[in-house]
């Protein structure tokens, strides 16, 4: 049989037995542990090879070409040392734009310590032109460490809390005071 008619045919005895197939297939990944793996394995393999490539082309790079919105306001810290230094604070939104992440997924990642928490709310500062009821705000140099870091999002991972993202965001966050930097 030519390769154009063996396709046909084929292609018919599969729609005439798809269900039958299936549960064929269903009872063998249920049972045979060996297949199971190697049916595991493929799909890992084609996740990393071909659909996540294709998901990361659509959504685009994340990072360092990502513009940031405008901050939300200015602000005064006081270091340690006495010194006051002012920062720039962004809502979540910005940390959304540069991360290409949902709201949801950020919070998720800040309940689970993949992010730490902010350095600043609302409620800590005397800034009235901030809305919402106590919003996340996020200072320049905090905002600098998870664009920075964004590029390891792409790596293979077990799980997002062990990820070298986690561990590096972690700690460079570890090297503010307040959101900004110590020696400033």
């Amino acid at each position: 049989m030519p390769d154009k008619d063996q396709r046909k045919y084929q292609a018919a005895y599969y729609r005439k037995n798809k269900a039958r197939l299936k549960k064929e297939r269903a009872a063998r990944y249920k049972n045979d542990p060996e297949y199971r793996a190697e049916h595991e394995t493929r799909s890992k393999r084609y996740y990393w090879l071909k659909r996540r490539p294709a998901r990361m082309r659509a959504k685009g790079k994340v990072g360092a070409a990502t513009a940031l919105p405008r901050p939300v306001a200015l602000v005064t810290v006081r270091l340690p040392g006495g010194t006051e230094v002012e920062t720039k604070v962004y809502t979540t939104t910005a940390l959304i734009a540069v991360l290409r992440r949902t709201r949801q997924t950020l919070y998720q990642w800040e309940a689970a310590e993949v992010i730490p928490p902010p350095a600043m709310r609302k409620r800590d500062l005397d800034v009235s032109v901030i809305r919402g009821k106590n919003p996340r705000l996020y200072t320049e140099a905090e905002l600098a460490i998870l664009r920075d870091c964004a590029p390891l999002l792409q790596q293979p991972r077990k799980t997002m809390p062990q990820s070298v993202f986690a561990t590096e965001v972690t700690k460079r966050f570890a090297t503010l005071y307040r959101g900004v930097e110590r020696h400033a």
